[in-house]
C-alpha cells in the first residue's frame, strides 16, 4: 500500500504511542458513551475573595447541594446563584470553580427613592434579580420608616445578590459580587398593592428641577425629560446649578455630561416597563488562571458567568484546543445575556460563531444571565445524558426559577426570533401562560467565513458526533482491541483470511457500522431510544492501514437525526 488515505490532523504517523485517537469535523459529513456520567461546570466569581471557603483561581468543588454552595462562595454571589440554579435540575452532578474577583472592582448599586402620602396600610412590592420583596407600609408610616423596612427585607430575602442601607428616605442596595456583571441585575418597583407611596428607581426626571436655579447634590440621580429619553439614568458627580436648558444625553456607561454648574455621569439603563439595571460596577474578571487548572479535565457542559468578549474568546481557544484527537476533551459551552439581540449577534458571531458553544438571549431578563447559563446548562446535561440527539424536546421546555419578562414588550416576535436564529443566537421567550421558555437551542455556528453556514444549527448536530467518536473509541478499547491484539493490512479478496486475534480496516469497518446501525436503530447502551443518526447504509465507514504507524486509521460519517421541529401545512376549502 502507498500509505493512508485518511489523515487526524494531529495524529501523524510518526506518532507511537499508544493511543485511541479521534476528531469530530462538524459539517464534514461526518461499551457507548451513555454509559459516562455528563459533568456539568459552573465558572463564577465568589462574594469576594476572602469570603467563602473555596480558592479562587485553584479549585473545583464538587456541589451536591445550595447550602454548599453557600458555604464555598458566599450566599448570593454570582457563583453560587449560578450553581443554585444548576443543582435545582435532578440527576446532574454539578461542579464549581471560582475566578477570581479582579482587583479593584467595584460593586454595583440600585437606589429607591421612597416618597409617602398613604392614608391607609398598603404593601409596597420590588422586584430584584427576579425575585419579589414585599414590605408592609402602615398607614402613620413616614417614607424614612419606609426606607429602613425595605432595606431590611432586602436583606432579610435569602441569597439575595443584594444587600441595602437605608439613609433617610433613600434605600441603596449593593450587589454582593463585584465587578460589571452587576450592572446586568435588574430592578422594578410596582406600585398596584400602594396608593400613596412610591419607590423612585433611577432618580427624577430633569424637567421637574428649575433651570438654573436647582443644584444637585453629588449622588443624586436622574433621567432624562420625555422629549430627551436616552435610555439611560444619570449620576450626579459634581454638585452644581444645573444649566438653562437640558443637556445632550450620553448613551455610554461611564460617560460624562456637563449641565451647567453640575456634572452628570451616565450610570445604567432604564429598561422597558421603568425598571432600571444596577450600575456602577467595574472591572472584568480573567479566566486565564482557571482555564489552566482546568486545562487537563473533562467537563462535559460548562456554564459561564462571563459573556465579554474577551473572556468568551478564551475559552473557545481552551475548549476548542482541548477538543484536538490527542486531547479527546469533548464540551459544550452555555452563556447567556440579557442585553439587546444586537450585542447577543456579535458575541454569537464575531466572538465565538463555534460549534461547541451557545448563547441564551432573553431580552431585560430579571433572572440575572449567570443564572440562566446555570439551569440550561444542567437541563441540557439531564437530557442528553439520556439522549444526546435531544433537539426538539427542547423546543418550548419551561426554565424552572426564571422569571418571565414582565413588560411585554419584550417579548420578541416572530421576526426576531427568526432573526436571532439565524445569527447564532438562543432564545428564550415568555410564553402566553407566563414562563420563560426556550425557543429553539442551537450553537452559535451559522457563518462559514461571511457565508451563513447552518451545517451544525441544532445543539445536537454538535453533541451526537460526540457521542458517536467517544462510544467508537470505548468499544475499540474495552472490545475490539483487547479481542485483536495483533493487526495487519487488509488482505487480497482471494487471500486465506487472518486467525482469530487479528484487526485489520475492514473488520474494523464492519464492526464500527455495525455499531452505527445500532445507533440508527435507536438502539444506546442496550436501551431503546429514538434513532440518533440515519442514512447509516448510505454513509459506510471507511478504513485505510497506516504501514508507517502500523495503525487503522478510520472515517466515520455521521448525519444526526433531525429533531422535529416544524410542520408546514396548507389547508384549502373549496366548494
Amino acid at each position: 500500500m502507498s500509505g493512508p488515505s485518511i489523515v487526524i490532523v494531529g495524529f501523524p504517523s510518526t506518532d507511537f504511542v499508544p493511543i485511541a485517537a479521534g476528531q469530530v469535523k462538524y459539517g464534514a459529513g461526518a461499551t457507548s458513551a451513555a454509559s459516562i456520567p455528563l459533568k456539568l461546570l459552573c465558572v463564577g466569581m465568589k462574594a469576594s475573595n476572602a469570603i467563602g471557603t473555596s480558592v479562587q483561581d485553584a479549585e473545583v468543588d464538587f456541589i451536591p447541594d445550595v447550602p454548599t454552595a453557600d458555604t464555598l462562595y458566599g450566599a448570593g454571589s454570582q457563583l453560587a446563584r449560578c450553581v443554585q440554579a444548576a443543582v435545582g435540575i435532578q440527576g446532574v452532578q454539578v461542579y464549581g470553580a471560582p475566578v477570581a474577583v479582579p482587583g479593584g472592582a467595584t460593586q454595583a448599586t440600585f437606589t429607591f427613592l421612597i416618597t409617602a402620602s398613604q392614608t391607609i396600610p398598603v404593601t409596597l412590592i420590588l422586584r430584584i434579580a427576579g425575585l419579589t420583596i414585599s414590605v408592609g407600609v402602615g398607614a402613620s408610616d413616614i417614607a424614612s420608616v419606609i426606607a429602613t423596612n425595605v432595606a431590611a427585607q432586602i436583606n432579610a430575602t435569602t441569597r439575595c445578590p443584594f444587600t441595602a442601607v437605608a439613609v433617610g428616605a433613600v434605600v441603596t442596595a449593593t450587589c454582593i459580587t463585584p465587578g460589571l456583571d452587576g450592572n446586568s441585575y435588574i430592578a422594578f418597583a410596582s406600585y398596584l398593592l400602594c396608593p400613596g407611596v412610591s419607590a423612585t428607581l433611577g432618580g427624577v426626571l430633569w424637567s421637574t428641577f428649575t433651570p438654573s436655579v436647582t443644584v444637585p447634590a453629588v449622588g443624586t440621580y436622574v433621567q432624562p425629560s420625555a422629549a430627551h429619553t436616552s435610555g439611560f439614568y444619570y449620576k450626579c458627580t459634581t454638585s452644581g446649578a444645573i444649566g438653562a436648558s437640558e443637556p445632550t444625553w450620553p448613551t455610554t456607561i461611564g460617560a460624562t455630561v456637563t449641565d451647567g454648574a453640575a456634572v452628570w455621569t451616565c450610570f445604567g439603563l432604564v429598561v422597558t416597563g421603568g425598571g432600571i439595571s444596577a450600575g456602577g460596577g467595574s472591572g472584568a474578571e480573567n479566566v486565564t488562571n482557571i482555564l489552566a487548572y482546568i486545562n487537563n479535565a473533562q467537563y462535559d457542559r460548562i456554564a459561564l458567568c462571563q459573556n465579554d468578549a474577551t473572556n468568551l474568546g478564551r475559552w473557545k481557544t481552551q475548549v476548542d484546543t482541548q477538543a484536538g484527537p490527542l486531547s479527546l476533551i469533548l464540551q459544550h459551552v452555555i452563556a447567556a445575556t440579557n442585553s439587546t439581540l444586537a450585542t447577543a449577534t456579535s458575541l454569537a458571531q464575531t466572538t465565538l460563531n463555534d460549534q461547541r458553544f451557545q448563547l441564551l438571549w432573553y431580552l431585560n431578563s430579571e433572572t440575572h444571565y449567570t443564572e440562566l447559563a446555570g439551569v440550561w446548562a444542567a437541563l441540557r446535561t439531564a437530557n442528553e445524558a439520556v439522549d444526546p440527539a435531544a433537539s426538539s424536546v427542547y423546543d418550548g421546555m419551561v426554565l424552572p426559577g426564571v422569571a418571565p419578562q414582565s413588560q411585554r414588550a419584550d417579548w420578541a416576535i416572530h421576526s426576531t426570533l427568526v432573526s436571532a436564529l439565524n445569527n447564532g443566537v438562543t432564545p428564550i421567550s415568555t410564553s402566553p401562560s407566563g414562563q420563560a421558555v426556550m425557543v429553539r437551542s442551537i450553537t452559535t455556528h451559522s457563518l462559514n467565513g461571511t457565508l451563513p453556514d447552518y451545517s451544525c444549527l441544532d445543539t445536537s448536530e454538535a453533541v451526537v458526533p460526540d457521542f458517536v467518536l467517544v462510544s467508537l473509541l470505548l468499544f475499540w478499547i474495552n472490545v475490539f482491541k483487547p479481542s485483536n491484539p495483533r493487526v495487519a493490512p487488509d488482505l487480497p479478496a482471494d487471500s486465506v483470511p487472518y486467525p482469530a486475534g487479528v484487526a485489520y480496516p475492514a473488520l474494523w469497518s464492519s464492526t464500527a457500522t455495525s455499531i452505527l446501525a445500532d445507533f440508527g436503530n435507536g438502539i444506546v447502551q442496550g436501551l431503546q431510544v429514538p434513532p440518533i443518526i440515519y442514512n447509516v447504509a448510505n454513509n459506510p465507514v471507511v478504513s485505510a492501514f497506516d504501514p508507517i504507524a502500523g495503525r487503522i486509521m478510520s472515517a466515520v460519517t455521521v448525519q444526526p437525526m433531525p429533531g422535529d421541529h416544524q410542520l408546514g401545512q396548507s389547508v384549502l376549502q373549496t366548494p
